[in-house]
């Protein structure tokens, strides 16, 4: 399940438009009036799909994937808002591209339960050549927890008998952890 938002394939213009923005009779209006106009759920998807465009730096297909940062920056803006533990899996091809990204598991606020049939489905199917996983603490706080330690040396594990290498689990906060800069694979 990928984190999906039925705006994103609008222009900016198109954008403002589907919500109403654009439309607003009197722009010299108080602001509580324009905004009375419109639905909340739709200008939280637009401001949502805004921040996307211009908060994050995503990766396009084909990208090569250099370090954990490029991962962080992929997915801060919409990990970093997000209010319950994901986990997820990026595919990356032979030479460390990447393909594509999905949600492995949604968990609650703190916990998520990973089982590596899930983690490495997407991987299969797709025939990725290594994935990389990351989560979000919507804590805040990117210290690995013991178990999300053990999950991924067990995920590392696994993906050297199925021959899809684990290149790094990073944990999204404020800030990020990656896992193998910090020894931890």
């Amino acid at each position: 399940m990928n984190i999906e938002n039925p705006y994103q394939h609008l222009t900016n213009a198109q954008l403002l438009k589907k919500v109403g923005i654009a439309k607003v009779p009197d722009p010299d209006a108080p602001m509580q009036r324009m905004l009375s106009q419109l639905h909340t759920h739709e200008i939280a998807n637009a401001l949502r799909e805004i921040a996307f465009r211009y908060g994050e730096q995503r990766l396009k297909p084909k990208q090569k994937l250099c370090c954990a940062a490029d991962v962080y920056n992929h997915f801060r803006v919409r990990l970093g808002t997000v209010q319950q533990h994901l986990f997820m899996v990026v595919l990356l091809n032979t030479c460390n591209q990447y393909m594509t990204d999905t949600v492995v598991t949604q968990g609650t606020l703190n916990r998520s339960l990973i089982h590596p049939r899930e983690a490495f489905f997407l991987a299969l199917a797709e025939r990725a050549a290594s994935v990389v996983f990351v989560s979000n603490h919507p804590s805040g706080s990117v210290e690995p927890s013991s178990q999300e330690i053990e999950v991924t040396q067990r995920l590392v594990e696994v993906g050297k008998v199925i021959r899809i290498p684990v290149v790094d689990h990073v944990i999204i906060g404020d800030g990020y952890c990656s896992l193998a800069d910090n020894g931890l694979l």
